[in-house]
């Protein structure tokens, strides 16, 4: 089957307009195969077929679309953010387009409140067999409320089908659509909306997934696997669902017999899941916290741990946090194969592995592949050991590895890295001769803005020199070079790069919360970003040396920055 859109290739939204579904399908399990293969502890995983969906038109529950200069209603496209009108969008729902459609009327009234309103979100509930939905419109801070008020009732009554409308004011310049300030102009503040065998209390600008049948199809692959742990432990499963949104996985556990904890850091969703809960009768305990601080304190014995984040994934330390729970299966649901990939590559050298993936096609039509797997307890690999002598020992340093791991017991490191750096670590034996030594080392790395072509940094114990490889996104990729006898001189010499104007992107000791958190958000970086790619060590017993190549997440990252 093939779909045509007449927006055709000036809408950025649908990649595979014109290709036949089977071809898309196939498409996106080689590219789930390829993000995993990047990655030497997944290469085994086995990926399954592409789930389908059905429909793969008309299909989205939920769309946000922004407003153009010239009353244009759909996607930016190109660098300039130009916006694409979409009045005939193939994958939004039919009531969406009607109010889309109403929406650009009064944007042509030059007498109208249109005009102050840049961005629409629009949720289609199904809570008793009619479509209805809540509408939330994106104004900036200094939009007049009469006036908001007065467009709320006018859309109300060209598209009856509207339930409520809420009005939502962002920052200037802010990169998210929807802000944090919502407010109720007409209608109730939530409805019913059914997903799967489930009924979640849906409110203005809450998650959903896209597509309601593979929204079902998850669900029901959750379920199988708490069906699983009871008969393997003869009790029903306890269950921690993180980054829960309104709870539909939790509810849907706790329907099949399970005892749920969902943690969710929205408020409003919180408060959604537990009066969906009250209304089902099943046992959910909903709690608003952020999902990293509350497993960092988390105690008891979890069977599932049930995650679902954001596109940027699971941060390190929830990744961590996680492990440290011993639970007997993780699920992991995610809306980005990238950053899945990088987490479960974490998660098997913490002691948890897939034996499949499986790619859902969430989004027909377009580019995006959710996936999901199920993380079982496994063995933890040591790290690879490189080369040695008599006296020193090279061993290849996944990213997150803590200091010293791998390493002999008591050696004592050659060239101390960086905490999450990735590459190649050096040690010497306790009991070898305390002779000295030399370092000689190509270290690449990611700073902050756009460095001179290269230079010498002048460090204790030895010589540095940097030299920019290229420019993306703003920032620069360098390649040091170190001739050294200080172990600290790594450290030492991405200090002075500092210095200089030119943090280490993803380092906590260089960088501030809010440039870190958007680092992470943006580009999914999660650690300092950088890499010992080559590594001598001169010993008085003889030379030892390797090479490692450039961990996947790195590599990951510097694709998203060039995409960028």
């Amino acid at each position: 089957m093939k779909v045509e859109c007449p927006h055709g290739d000036r809408c950025p939204g649908c990649s595979y307009l014109g290709v036949d579904y089977a071809v898309q399908l196939e498409d996106k399990r080689k590219l789930v195969c390829a993000v995993l293969g990047a990655y030497p502890e997944l290469r085994r995983i086995d990926v399954s077929g592409a789930e389908p969906a059905h429909p793969i038109q008309g299909y989205r529950t939920r769309v946000k679309w922004v407003i153009g200069p010239r009353g244009e209603l759909g996607l930016y496209a190109g660098r300039d953010h130009a916006v694409v009108d979409t009045p005939q969008c193939r994958i939004a729902g039919a009531l969406s387009l009607e109010i889309g459609s109403a929406v650009r009327a009064m944007l042509r009234d030059p007498n109208g409140a249109g005009r102050d309103i840049s961005a629409i979100d629009i949720r289609e509930v199904d809570g008793d067999g009619t479509t209805r939905a809540l509408v939330t419109l994106v104004v900036d801070r200094r939009a007049p409320s009469a006036k908001l008020d007065v467009l709320a009732r006018e859309l109300q009554r060209r598209v009856p089908a509207i339930s409520s409308v809420s009005v939502n004011r962002r920052e200037d310049g802010a990169p998210q659509i929807l802000g944090e300030d919502t407010r109720l102009l007409l209608g109730p503040p939530a409805l019913t909306d059914t997903i799967g065998t489930v009924r979640v209390v849906a409110s203005a600008g809450s998650f959903v997934q896209a597509h309601r049948g593979q929204a079902a199809y998850l669900e029901s692959r959750l379920v199988r696997l708490a069906d699983a742990l009871t008969r393997e432990s003869g009790h029903p499963p306890r269950v921690l669902e993180l980054h829960a949104g309104a709870g539909a996985f939790g509810l849907a556990l706790a329907k099949a017999g399970a005892d749920v904890t969902s943690v969710e850091s929205f408020g409003p969703a919180v408060t959604a899941m537990s009066d969906a809960a009250r209304a089902m009768d099943v046992p959910v305990t909903a709690i608003h916290a952020d999902a990293e601080r509350f497993v960092a304190s988390a105690e008891g014995n979890w069977d599932l741990v049930v995650v679902d984040p954001p596109r940027r994934g699971l941060s390190p330390a929830l990744r961590a946090g996680i492990a440290r729970l011993q639970p007997r299966a993780i699920a992991y649901v995610s809306c980005d194969p990238e950053t899945f990939a990088r987490d479960i590559a974490h998660l098997a050298r913490l002691g948890f592995g897939a034996p499949e993936v499986t790619p859902v096609d969430m989004l027909p039509l377009t580019a995006h592949v959710e996936v999901v797997a199920f993380l079982r307890p496994i063995a933890v690999c040591a790290p690879r050991e490189l080369a040695r002598s008599e006296s020193i020992v090279l061993i290849e340093r996944s990213p997150h590895t803590p200091r010293g791991a791998g390493a002999p017991s008591g050696a004592l490191p050659v060239l101390d890295l960086v905490e999450g750096a990735s590459g190649i670590a050096a040690f010497r034996f306790p009991d070898a001769p305390n002779a000295r030594t030399t370092i000689v080392a190509r270290v690449r790395c990611v700073v902050s803005r756009i460095a001179r072509h290269g230079g010498r940094i002048r460090v204790r114990g030895g010589r540095a020199r940097y030299d920019r490889v290229r420019v993306v996104a703003g920032h620069s990729e360098v390649l040091l070079t170190l001739e050294v006898t200080e172990p600290t001189a790594l450290a030492a010499t991405l200090r002075r790069l500092a210095s200089f104007g030119h943090p280490l992107l993803g380092d906590p000791a260089t960088g501030d919360h809010a440039a870190l958190r958007h680092a992470f958000d943006a580009y999914g970086i999660d650690r300092p970003l950088v890499h010992v790619e080559w590594l001598k060590v001169v010993a008085s017993d003889g030379d030892v040396e390797a090479e490692a190549p450039l961990a996947a997440d790195f590599e990951q990252v510097l694709q998203r920055l060039a995409r960028s």
